[in-house]
Formats: structure tokens, C-alpha cells, sequence
């Protein structure tokens, strides 16, 4: 079950939220490694500079999730801020930011056996992403934004 919300305020601040309950089970009923009961997400966006660059802030929550060990790895909070502009001349568009700002420690379920069942998630990560949008024209002459990314992280 999702349950959604989407909040524009002002035609600026926007508001996102987001819980999803679900339960992943094998055929006879236990439940599937790695599959967190919850997921939620809030994220906050608001325009600056004259509409061209946005700045959002979130996180994501996961709930607890089994490992194949049968270990129950706790529940995760992870904020994260990125800062992107509108599309630039040429059909550029640039977005930064930092995933896990709080660089919590945290596990996340692994492999296929009890030997390495769990890993180290990641730390506070840099990111820097790149699109380019080619406009195309269709039968009706309308143009259309085709996204072509390149992502780097530092």
C-alpha cells in the first residue's frame, strides 16, 4: 500500500511525502531478504534566482530488513540536499548534491549466504550529475525533451 502527498505552496515551495507498507514473501510465506516493511520519503523543493536554480532537501527511511542469515538489520535514516538548475542554453542541465548528510553508519543486507551478509552503506557521498536534453520534433511538430545523463561522483 503507497500512500502519497504532493503540496505546491505559492506556485514555488513545493512539498513531497511518501509511505509505502508493503510485505515480500516467498511461496511459503517467509518473508524475502532485504525487503523493509516501510519506506517512506519527504522531500522539500524551492525555487531560487529568478526560477533557475532549485534547491531540495530530503530523506529517506527504510524499515528493518532481514538478511539471508535470518539477522534483522535496523531501521535507516538518510537525509540528503541537492541543488539543480532549469535547463540552460544548449539544452544543458546541472544538479549536485550530498546523499547521506548526516554520514550515519549503516548496514544493508548482502549476498546470497551467511558469510558476508551484511556490507557498510554508504557514507556521506558528493555528487555531480550532467544532462543534455536534444530537442526533437514529432509528426505534429511539437518538440520533445530526450534526457541524456552522464553522472560523476566525488
Amino acid at each position: 500500500m503507497l500512500l502519497a502527498l504532493l503540496l505546491n505552496w505559492l506556485t514555488s515551495f513545493e512539498l513531497a511525502a511518501s509511505l509505502e507498507f508493503q510485505r515480500a514473501v516467498f511461496s511459503n510465506g517467509a518473508v524475502l531478504p532485504n525487503s523493509p516493511g516501510q519506506v517512506g520519503k519527504l522531500r522539500a523543493s524551492v525555487p531560487l534566482w529568478r526560477n533557475r536554480l532549485t534547491v531540495s532537501a530530503g530523506i529517506q527511511a527504510l524499515g528493518q530488513r532481514n538478511t539471508y542469515a535470518g539477522i534483522t538489520v535496523p531501521w535507516v535514516i538518510l537525509p540528503e540536499v541537492v541543488v539543480s538548475t532549469k535547463t540552460l542554453p544548449g539544452g544543458l542541465q546541472l544538479s549536485m548534491g550530498i546523499k547521506n548528510l548526516s554520514n550515519s553508519f549503516y548496514r544493508d543486507p548482502v549476498g546470497l549466504n551467511a558469510v558476508v551478509d551484511t556490507m557498510i552503506g554508504n557514507g556521506r557521498t558528493y555528487y555531480l550529475n550532467l544532462s543534455w536534453h536534444q530537442p526533437q520534433r514529432n509528426d505534429s511538430t511539437k518538440e520533445k525533451n530526450i534526457p541524456r545523463t552522464a553522472t560523476s561522483g566525488f
